[in-house]
């Protein structure tokens, strides 16, 4: 049986924190606020203010997703160390949404891409590179092959003719939200259950300690 409580959805993985409840009668609230560092400091606060507004509880909430990347090292482990943490403490699933999956997501739920067509997801991650991976689009796109990190030059190249091309960066937007959230209810609600959410880094963090 579905749940009746809504799911909790987060990303922190780029120079943003936003938050998302998605209910399983498709109502959702949302918040998205830039900044290019604090998230740490500045999630928990948002999920009480986002809980407060729609009048709910931590004990509310039936699943928990996290965006787990590509994108800022650091934001994206703040996000996933959450996300698990909350999971463990109220007894829920939690489940992890790449951004491949988030971008291929979104653009079925806005009709860009039908069902079944296969898309592939080229993300920005600056300095030259690229996130690539080839997905099926649906309510909950599958993946075809592992993400990889390329040079945005070499790799210039086209899809074949029967993919679509879907290219974006590690920011979000209003539906990209909504499509994790929707990701979030729908992970949660297969069976089996996906793994804990892990990060995906495709490239080195961008600071390391001098040894």
């Amino acid at each position: 049986m579905p749940p009746e409580g809504p799911v909790l959805a987060f990303d922190t993985a780029a120079a943003h924190c936003a938050a998302v409840l998605v209910w399983p009668d498709g109502r959702l609230g949302r918040r998205i606020e830039p900044m290019d560092r604090g998230q740490a400091e500045r999630l928990f606060p948002m999920l009480h203010e986002l809980q407060h507004e729609y009048g709910i509880r931590w004990t509310d909430i039936a699943a928990i997703g996290v965006g787990t990347g590509p994108g800022n090292f650091t934001g994206i482990r703040i996000g996933v160390a959450a996300a698990r943490g909350l999971a463990l403490s109220l007894g829920v699933p939690t489940v992890g949404v790449t951004a491949f999956e988030r971008a291929t997501a979104d653009a079925f739920f806005t009709g860009a891409i039908p069902q079944r067509t296969r898309v592939e997801v080229r993300i920005d991650l600056r300095f030259e590179r690229n996130g690539i991976q080839m997905l099926e689009a649906g309510p909950l796109p599958t993946p075809l092959d592992a993400p990889r990190l390329v040079d945005a030059e070499r790799d210039a190249e086209k899809p074949d003719g029967g993919s679509a091309c879907i290219a974006t960066d590690t920011g979000i937007c209003d539906s990209k939200l909504a499509s994790l959230g929707r990701l979030t209810l729908g992970k949660s609600l297969s069976a089996p259950l996906p793994p804990r959410p892990l990060p995906l880094y495709l490239r080195p963090p961008d600071a390391v300690p001098r040894k």
